[in-house]
């Protein structure tokens, strides 16, 4: 008999938040199945919270914090502002996406098996590389850049330079580019645990090229940083200079390889092509990007909001609500983007403040250096969408708590069948 557990919910997560995509913009399913698809995503996380953990675990400062946090999301939600209840409901859930699988983490890490996710999500990564690197050269209006949108619609496939910015087997962008948050703190967990210590590196620069692929600016920025942070912070030496030695060597004689037979992959094309469209794009837009990595930060503290003590109500801004059951006149009547200002149109400031001690709070139990736990509580809670884009919560949770469960002093070895 089917049991589930954190292990099994997390799989099944992992998958369907993986897979779905393809499966609604690469088959013809009916709209039924594509929103259960969707509610899986979004439910499971919380499930995950309620489960019944197989070992007793400490008593962590966030606990208190994080049904704090539950209490309030719920008063929050019944806010008479809110366009109706089901709003309130999808808030709940799109709230508890990042912060709940942490928190599960917590209650569960003694029975999570972390060396189940590593060689899945590397195979996961092969075929997300794979597959955007076919969409990165294919026409914005061939069949694998579909993305997951109605047969009438006539919107093509987003560009970057003269080449397609890759879904991989997502619906959308945003989907591609936070599997990519996840992989690359699977190619940080390699690196600490000495596993593959001839390829991690390899592994690292396969990461590097897939966030180059999805034209994010904010991608390739938040993967560079982060490794700049990691191997200052949490590595025993900036550089190791065995695995980087090894990485040369084998990259040496694989390029040796690739030039003998001609480059029949097109792989030096590809990625000084991909570098090339990122810069073109950087550069052209570079005073738009400045303005909207601050304009949120700015337009949640201002004080000029309207509602900024109660907000309007949970779900009011996340657009899967809005098309199922309507949108709030007080929502409609305003422009939003960024993810701060959204929390405050939500929840009010109380949100935007809880928002912030509960994640200082879960950072604060992962096993990590302090310097890197400052750095992902700024990066995180200010420039990462941990809420309204479903995939980064998802995916940027699996990765912190992957990372965290691995231990620098631990040399034990998966065995190696990927």
């Amino acid at each position: 008999m089917f049991k589930l557990d954190f292990n099994k919910g997390l799989f099944i997560l992992l998958y369907v938040t993986t897979f779905s995509g393809a499966l609604r913009k690469w088959l013809t399913l009916p709209s039924a199945l594509n929103n259960i698809f969707v509610g899986l995503i979004i439910l499971i996380p919380t499930l995950l919270i309620f489960l019944k953990s197989e070992h007793k675990h400490e008593y962590y400062l966030s606990k208190g914090i994080f049904y704090t946090y539950l209490f309030f999301l719920a008063i929050m939600a019944t806010n008479p502002l809110n366009h109706t209840l089901y709003h309130g409901l999808f808030g709940i859930l799109i709230h508890l996406l990042f912060f709940g699988i942490l928190w599960a983490y917590q209650k569960n890490k003694a029975s999570f098996i972390d060396k189940k996710f590593i060689s899945t999500t590397l195979v996961l990564l092969a075929i997300q590389v794979i597959i955007g690197s076919i969409q990165y050269s294919s026409p914005g209006d061939s069949f694998i850049n579909r993305y997951a949108v109605d047969e009438e619609s006539t919107a093509g496939a987003a560009l970057v330079g003269d080449a397609v910015r890759v879904t991989g087997t997502f619906s959308y962008i945003a989907g591609y580019g936070a599997f990519i948050l996840l992989a690359l703190f699977i190619s940080f967990y390699l690196i600490k645990k000495e596993i593959y210590p001839k390829y991690n590196f390899l592994i690292l620069l396969s990461v590097f090229y897939g966030a180059l692929l999805s034209g994010s600016r904010g991608t390739v920025g938040f993967v560079g940083l982060t490794i700049i942070m990691f191997f200052l912070f949490e590595t025993k030496s900036f550089f190791n200079s065995k695995a980087i030695f090894n990485t040369f060597i084998a990259g040496v004689i694989f390029l040796f390889a690739n030039t003998l037979i001609g480059d029949p992959l097109d792989i030096y094309v590809r990625v000084e092509k991909s570098y090339d469209n990122f810069i073109k794009r950087f550069d052209n837009s570079s005073e738009e990007g400045e303005s909207r990595l601050t304009e949120d930060i700015y337009e949640a503290i201002d004080g000029k909001y309207e509602y900024g003590l109660t907000g309007i109500g949970l779900g009011s801004t996340y657009q899967g609500a809005n098309i199922l059951f309507g949108q709030s006149p007080q929502a409609a009547s305003i422009f939003y983007e960024g993810e701060l200002f959204r929390t405050v149109i939500e929840g009010g400031y109380l949100l935007l403040l809880l928002r912030f001690i509960l994640l200082f709070a879960l950072i604060k139990d992962l096993n990590f250096s302090i310097g890197f736990k400052i750095y992902l509580f700024f990066i995180i809670g200010l420039y990462c969408s941990i809420v309204f884009n479903i995939y980064s919560a998802i995916y940027l949770a699996i990765g912190l708590m992957l990372l965290s469960h691995a231990k620098e002093t631990e040399t034990t070895k998966i065995e190696q069948n990927t």
